[in-house]
């Protein structure tokens, strides 16, 4: 039995509209690490912005079918794109170390050490000095 070759695609055979590939233009790379740095941020975000999109329609398929293989498969996705986004922190967590710049308040803490007569003596200079001021 000889098996004939289909030439139709899948949404010609399923009768459904076919999707328009996207034509994507490679720009030129600077090779500074700044420069770096947005090429693979960019590439994260537009990982995880076409992945939102697949999430959505595997999500729909999965409830319109109930078939396990399409629930285990919107479990990959939804783990890939965790992945995807604990990279992009990563990301922006090394640039940080390599600028050396932090976001993180530094906390300065100063401790004065005086006795009590000390202090005493402090809070009377003070009020003397405030006293001949409004004289």
């Amino acid at each position: 039995m000889e098996k004939k070759a289909n030439n139709q695609s899948l949404s010609e055979i399923f009768n459904i509209p076919s999707l328009e590939s996207k034509k994507t233009e490679v720009a030129e790379i600077d090779s500074t690490t700044d420069a770096d740095f947005e090429f693979a941020r960019q590439n994260l975000i537009e990982i995880i912005t076409a992945g939102k999109d697949s999430l959505s329609d595997l999500s729909d398929l999965a409830a319109q079918s109930q078939h396990p293989r399409f629930f285990e498969t919107l479990s990959l996705l939804m783990n890939t794109m965790l992945d995807a986004q604990e990279r992009l922190l990563k990301l922006r967590k090394a640039k940080q170390d390599l600028n050396g710049s932090t976001t993180n308040p530094q906390t300065i803490n100063n401790t004065l050490v005086i006795s009590s007569a000390e202090m005493l003596e402090k809070i009377k200079e003070a009020k003397n000095k405030t006293i001949d001021n409004e004289e």
